[in-house]
């Protein structure tokens, strides 16, 4: 009888998991930070949180540096500074804080990367190579999980890097 109560307790876990499952993907968690803020999306990742599904957002927005925590469902948990110009100035450079500038919104650059690969965005990140701005893209696909590198004034597909 007890291993029924526990197998019985496993099941009912997992039940409610799969029901908490994020109703909100990383593209909306990024097109409702930039709502939020009139800054750019410099990285998003899924976290979890007390059991919970999150998506820790961190934007540039104008001379701070913020993290906005949303919730599954879409709510803003937390929207906290991390950094002001002063600090984040020296950890981004200048060329760095110009191509920021210059590239386009996450979610619409992840909309577009969706809809042509009929993929979904699990995690991105902004970094310059050279003097390029891009937007590096973990994409789960149906044949697996891949990464992508956007070209982040456009949104073009610079290079693809198939993961093992």
């Amino acid at each position: 009888m007890p291993i029924s109560i526990i197998a019985l307790s496993a099941v009912f876990a997992f039940a409610q998991a799969a029901s908490e499952a994020p109703a909100v993907c990383l593209r909306h968690a990024v097109a409702i930070a930039e709502r939020a803020t009139s800054g750019k999306v410099i990285e998003a990742e899924p976290q979890w949180s007390q059991g919970r599904s999150i998506y820790e957002v961190d934007v540039i927005d104008g001379s701070e540096l913020r993290r906005l925590v949303i919730t599954s469902t879409g709510r803003i948990q937390r929207n906290e500074r991390l950094m002001v110009r002063n600090v984040w100035s020296g950890v981004v450079d200048r060329e760095e804080r110009r191509a920021i500038a210059r590239a386009g919104r996450l979610s619409e650059i992840l909309a577009g990367l969706e809809r042509r690969s009929g993929g979904r965005a699990i995690e991105a990140s902004f970094e310059v190579e050279g003097d390029r701005p891009l937007y590096e893209v973990e994409l789960m696909t149906s044949i697996g999980q891949t990464t992508i590198y956007l070209d982040a004034v456009s949104g073009t597909q610079v290079l693809h890097v198939p993961d093992d």
